[in-house]
């Protein structure tokens, strides 16, 4: 059977190139991308909390939570870049939950994890 103007070897070549064309397209849509690096310090700015006490783990973090919530002042916490999590608090609480804290560690039944 003659080949009838090239076309026979055409078509494939042009469905291969558009079956991979659409693969790159869709690999460019939901492959995922690398994020960009945090610039320095943007992980600082907690608008109006500040941070009361940093703990190594969540559980450590909760308990600080509780401790100071059962005193009254309300917090929040937040995993750092290097996985530190920050106990925050509001600015006119700040004194007086770094001082309920620091009573809390040097407590024998108080808070057992290393605080930095």
């Amino acid at each position: 059977m003659p080949l009838q103007d090239g076309w026979h070897l055409a078509e494939p070549l042009i469905t291969f190139a558009v079956v991979g064309v659409l693969a790159a397209a869709l690999w460019w849509m939901f492959w995922p991308q690398p994020r960009p690096s945090a610039r320095v310090g943007a992980d600082d700015d907690f608008g109006l909390l500040e941070v009361a006490a940093y703990a190594d783990q969540l559980v450590v973090a909760i308990a600080v939570r509780r401790f100071l919530a059962h005193a009254g002042i309300r917090s929040t916490h937040a995993t750092d870049l290097d996985a530190r999590i920050r106990i925050l608090v509001f600015a006119e609480d700040l004194q007086r939950a770094r001082n309920l804290v620091r009573r809390a560690q040097d407590e024998p039944d108080g808070f057992t994890s290393p605080w930095r």
